[in-house]
């Protein structure tokens, strides 16, 4: 395909079960398999509690880049889903969304005495 196209190993992070107040992090690794560079000209969380890193320089044909994202735990318990918007200019994805998903155990507190 002529243009630039991103194609990630996964979508979808699955963190399982993590403690509140933890730090989730994830790596979303993708490929231009294209004929154009690639560039990721935005990525979009949805609350305050995402954050991502990405690659601000252009992604060659045929190589590749990750998209590190960070969940903050921290007074979230229970299941949790976010999306994230990845604006680029892929021919095959201007926006793709990527996903975390998880469940926040929070800690029993041991009895006072």
């Amino acid at each position: 395909m002529r243009g630039a196209v991103i194609v990630f190993e996964t979508d979808t992070i699955d963190f399982g079960e993590i403690w509140e107040g933890e730090k989730a992090e994830a790596e979303f690794k993708f490929k231009n398999e294209g004929s154009q560079p690639l560039m990721l000209t935005e990525v979009i969380t949805t609350c305050g509690c995402t954050n991502a890193v990405w690659p601000k320089e252009a992604i060659p044909a045929g190589g590749t880049g990750s998209i590190k994202v960070a969940y903050d735990s921290q007074f979230r318990p229970g299941v949790f889903m976010k999306k994230i918007g990845v604006r680029s200019n892929a021919k095959n994805a201007n926006v793709k969304i990527i996903v975390i998903t998880g469940n926040v155990i929070k800690p029993a507190i041991p009895p006072a005495h």
